[in-house]
């Protein structure tokens, strides 16, 4: 053969890879997606850092797979106590931008799959409760949550991927980048979709296809809700696994152990519920066994998603040990938990085009602030020791001294003010104020950053009585004489 017949050979051959090789590249990179793009917004389980903490709205919990970021707010009202917590909780692989991968790979049976299924449901929560009869110290704990099995996971057991990218593609909707984690942004309605996985993963039974979850973690007191070396005690290990199954379209079967305060007095909560399910709220009927007050106790529990990514739970249940003492043994506690959560079976929202915005118009927010920030105290109360001469308030013996202080995570933690400049004595004045920036910066976070500005005046050390007599002119004075 001719070398320039190699040489035609050669330039035919780079072109049909050249023209071969980005399909090739195309349709691998489009056949890669990211998993928490479904999401479904059903089955939320508790914060597992209220599970460790002991103030969970149930003592049975859901094996159902936890959401990539949720938050919660938690009140309990038992007896004359009211401890409210918050909880945050989220899943690392989601936050390192994990999650993009081809549907095959996702669904594969080998042990490396699954692993890797584990690791895309695993959490690590945070959470704090204001403690009981101790206003200063605050309780808080870490918790580690994975679901080991998942039937119910909609990107596995379900066409819900291969839907969503139909309705894409049939809407000219050009390939979506496989990081991007939110498709519902793209003015195409993916209701139907997302429903209808919804109701498939819901009415999915098998007796011997449960959920599977379990968790570690531990909490503790921290004295004057300050982290500093030494301030942690009373220090709480818990280990807890749950499972649940289906039983038909309207009746889940939860079953929870719970091994309580593991290296220390070591005791279990062994229960089972039933969760009657409905369109609208989840009722929740519990009974579980107390190995340390030996008996059994029930419970009940509403759950309700308010919005598409915001659900409320309402429990009222018995306390049956104290935990980190916020309870007393075999206490009615009522548990109201406001939990918001990240899902993907959400409204649509199109994307709007942004108007340009020039560099004066992005500046006046910044100004604006540091124009608040200025701006000195716009209101301030005082309170006033009024003295028992009728002068009213005796003179201070200081000046104005004070601090900021930081009332956090809605007075879960909270800095107390301490005037160490008194030296024993009782004050003279104290005045809280406030500004617009501290306002601002109040309403913006929902309340929970609230700073105010504290000062007081010391009052003047008050002689005790009988400790100096003095004698008046009156009193004759004694002779060196006299006996």
């Amino acid at each position: 053969m001719s070398p320039r017949s190699w040489t035609l050979r050669a330039v035919l051959l780079g072109l049909s890879l050249g023209t071969w090789m980005p399909g090739t590249l195309a349709a691998q990179d489009a056949s890669r997606v990211n998993v928490y793009r479904f999401i479904l917004g059903v089955d939320v389980p508790s914060a597992p850092a209220f599970v460790v903490l002991g103030v969970a709205p149930t003592h049975v919990l859901r094996g159902s797979a936890p959401k990539p970021l949720a938050a919660s707010g938690l009140g309990t009202f038992a007896d004359e106590t009211r401890p409210a917590g918050v909880a945050v909780g989220v899943t690392p692989y989601f936050l390192a931008g994990g999650g993009v991968r081809t549907i095959e790979s996702y669904r594969s049976r080998s042990v490396g799959g699954r692993l890797l299924r584990v690791l895309t449901k695993t959490v690590v929560s945070l959470g704090a409760v204001r403690a009981r009869g101790d206003p200063p110290a605050t309780l808080v704990g870490v918790a580690v949550r994975s679901t080991f099995h998942d039937p119910h996971d909609p990107a596995l057991n379900t066409p819900l991927p291969e839907d969503v990218a139909a309705l894409l593609r049939d809407s000219g909707v050009p390939p979506i980048p496989p990081a991007e984690e939110d498709v519902t942004g793209y003015g195409v309605d993916l209701a139907s979709a997302y429903a209808g996985a919804r109701r498939a993963m819901r009415a999915r039974t098998g007796g011997g296809d449960p959920q599977v979850s379990g968790g570690w973690g531990m909490a503790g007191r921290l004295r004057g809700g300050v982290w500093e070396r030494d301030s942690l005690d009373t220090l709480h290990h818990t280990f807890w696994l749950s499972a649940q199954v289906t039983l038909n379209r309207r009746f889940d079967l939860l079953g929870t152990v719970q091994l309580r305060d593991a290296f220390g007095s070591e005791y279990a909560w062994i229960g089972v519920a039933m969760q009657r399910k409905t369109a609208v709220l989840d009722l929740i009927a519990e009974l579980y066994y107390d190995t340390a007050s030996r008996g059994l106790y029930p419970g009940v529990a509403l759950d309700a998603r308010l919005l598409t990514t915001l659900g409320l739970t309402a429990s009222l249940t018995t306390q049956t040990t104290p935990e980190l003492d916020l309870a007393e043994p075999r206490s009615l506690a009522l548990r109201i938990a406001v939990q918001w959560f990240y899902a993907s079976d959400r409204e649509p929202c199109p994307r709007l085009p942004r108007p340009a915005m020039t560099h004066a118009h992005r500046a006046r927010p910044l100004l604006f602030l540091l124009f608040l920030t200025t701006l000195g105290g716009c209101y301030s109360h005082r309170v006033s020791i009024v003295g028992t001469n009728p002068e009213g308030t005796p003179p201070p013996a200081t000046d104005y001294q004070g601090i900021v202080a930081w009332s956090l995570l809605w007075g879960v933690v909270e800095k107390v003010a301490v005037p160490t400049n008194c030296q024993g004595q009782p004050l003279n004045e104290v005045k809280a104020s406030s500004n617009l920036a501290f306002d601002l910066l109040t309403v913006v976070t929902l309340g929970a950053v609230a700073p105010v500005r504290l000062d007081w005046l010391c009052a003047r050390p008050t002689p005790a009585e009988g400790d100096f007599p003095i004698p008046s002119d009156n009193t004759p004075e004694r002779s060196p004489d006299a006996p």
